[in-house]
């Protein structure tokens, strides 16, 4: 698998600098891959995978993730990046163009974002931060 990282964010995490790597995978021939990962360097050399991602399960407990990836359909545009004002990563929220949500290939963005906060030492995550907007036909959004 051929990663392209493309940004880098650095944070200190109990004295020790943590990198958040961005990172994309296109060479799947139906579906492209971004990822989140965190690299640290230690006396015995980097190691990937340090779990910083905190999530919450469908019963409401947390827990933490060593890596993010969201896999979606090849010939759209998904964004996964980071936003200085909001001090936020942002990602497209995906879903299944056919209602089937083992076809990753099938994913494409929904309209609204999610996205993770840096808190303290981890990074949290937000559902819904940016939700998109119901408009009636017709109907113009406003400020």
């Amino acid at each position: 698998m051929a990663v392209c990282i493309y940004k880098i964010i650095t944070h200190e995490v109990q004295g020790q600098r943590v990198y958040t790597l961005f990172g994309l995978n296109a060479e799947a021939m139906v579906s492209n891959k971004k990822l989140l990962d965190v690299l640290v360097m230690t006396d015995n050399g980097p190691v990937f995978g340090y779990p910083l991602f905190s999530m919450n399960s469908l019963g409401g407990s947390e827990f933490y993730r060593k890596r993010f990836v969201m896999e979606y359909k090849k010939d759209v545009q998904a964004s996964l990046n980071y936003d200085k004002e909001m001090k936020m990563i942002y990602f497209d929220k995906l879903v299944s163009q056919v209602n089937d949500p083992n076809r990753k290939y099938t994913y494409v963005p929904s309209g609204q974002y999610d996205g993770f906060r840096w808190e303290e030492d981890h990074w949290q995550y937000v559902s819904d931060f940016m939700p998109a907007l119901n408009l009636k036909d017709g109907e113009a959004p406003t400020k």
